[in-house]
Order: structure tokens, then sequence, then C-alpha cells
């Protein structure tokens, strides 16, 4: 949003899926798959491994080091595990890779993430040609091209659509392209304080006063996310009709 709220209050994406409960997994097989593309676990790390070598957490809590050397091996074929479903690994990891030549700014570590309360979204990955979910973190890290017209040699994931990256209120913008950008932020306020329908329960309801449009209408002008969301079937006003006297 613009004006005051801007950078604290976000809106999820339209293809946002949001991760509630902790994936059921088997924890020994996944240690033990990390174990076997190079993980040195805390239980030896202070033996086998050097200072340089890459810290890796998973939900937080420090669990061993890569060897720097094999650190971009290490995420690459994790990635390639989880995107082709082997060895069971859920496609909701979130794999946060913070290596030297990716982020030389940032603390070199690798974040792994399987709990609840986290954000993610899917891509088309370039090197599996299929559906990745990535989630908040990573995707900070990674070469995303909006379409397969702009993928360059180095781009790792492309959107599904260039409208993914926005929320469901700014994807049914109209002639988003033709506008001033701070319009399009205006609608997506004045889209969240519209009456519509606000419940569907008018029988079952004991309200003193609520207020609702009795005969909305669809806008003349829609694009394809206004129907896929279904904004069809329940519409948030009516057309404003304008008289210019020359």
């Amino acid at each position: 949003p613009d004006g005051t709220p801007c950078g604290l209050l976000n809106h999820l994406t339209s293809t946002c899926r949001v991760i509630c409960d902790p994936e059921e997994f088997g924890w020994d097989q996944f240690i033990t798959v990390l174990v076997e593309l190079g993980l040195n676990l805390v239980t030896t790390w202070m033996i086998k491994t050097s200072i340089t070598d890459i810290p890796v957490l998973l939900n937080g809590i420090f669990i061993g080091r890569v060897p720097r050397a094999r650190s971009k091996d290490f995420v690459e074929n994790l990635r390639g595990m989880k995107v082709t479903n082997l060895a069971n690994i859920p496609n909701s990891l979130e794999i946060t890779s913070l290596l030297p030549e990716l982020a030389p700014n940032q603390f070199s570590e690798i974040v792994l993430s399987l709990d609840s309360d986290r954000f993610i979204r899917p891509f088309k990955s370039v090197k599996y040609d299929t559906i990745e979910w990535i989630g908040a973190s990573e995707q900070t890290f990674l070469n995303i091209a909006m379409s397969d017209k702009e993928k360059q040699p180095w781009s790792t994931h492309i959107e599904l659509s260039p409208l993914s990256m926005l929320s469901p209120l700014a994807s049914m913008t109209p002639f988003s392209d033709f506008n001033q950008s701070p319009r399009n932020m205006y609608q997506c306020q004045m889209a969240k304080q519209t009456m519509g329908i606000p419940f569907h329960s008018f029988g079952h309801r004991t309200d003193n006063k609520y207020y609702r449009l009795e005969t909305p209408q669809q806008p003349i002008f829609v694009n394809d996310a206004y129907k896929d969301l279904g904004f069809s079937d329940y519409p948030l006003g009516t057309n404003a009709v304008v008289c210019v006297i020359a």
C-alpha cells in the first residue's frame, strides 16, 4: 500500500499458500539424506570441518556444517531431490542459500525450513521444467524471470504468470499498464473497503444493522484474474455513470 502503511502492511499474492501445520515427515531419514549430501553433523563438525565451512540450520536450529567447496552442490542436489520428490522430501521445504558467491554481503549459511507459519508460492523450475514451491526468504536469492521471453542464461525460475506476484486485489485491476502505479495501489485499498457482500449467512445473524449491496454489478471491463478468483459470482460494487456537460 501507499502512504503511512507502506512497508508495514503486506498483501499475500494470489498464488500464496500458507503452511499452517508442520509437515508429517521422517526427520531421521531427512537428516540421513543431508549427511549423504555432505553435511557434517554438529556432534562431529569440530573434528571434521574448518571455520570456513558453511553452517546449516534446520527450523532455526544449528545442525552442522557443509564444506565450502561442496556447499553449492549440496544446495543444488537437495533442491533437485525436493523438486523430483526423491526420498519423500516435502515440496514445501524452503532452502535459503546464503552462499558467498550468491550473497557476498550476507553471513554465509544454509537455512532449511519445514515448520509452520510460512508463505510459499509456485514457480517454474528452469532446470527441472516443473513446478517448485518457493518460500519468501529463499526467493530473494534466486534469479526469477517474469516470463519465458525475459529468461536469461542465469535464470533459475520463471513466474507462472505475470500476475502471480500480485495480490488478488491488485491482479484484478484492468489495464494496470495504462494507469499510474499509485492509482493501482489506491485501488487495492479501495477494493478492501468496498461494501460488496460482507457475508452469506444473512438469515442466521442477529445484527441490529448491516450494509450490503442489493443490486451489485459486474465491472464493464474485467480480466482473467477477476473470473478466476470468483468475483464474477460475488461482485464488489456497481458501475459508476459519469455525465459530462460540454
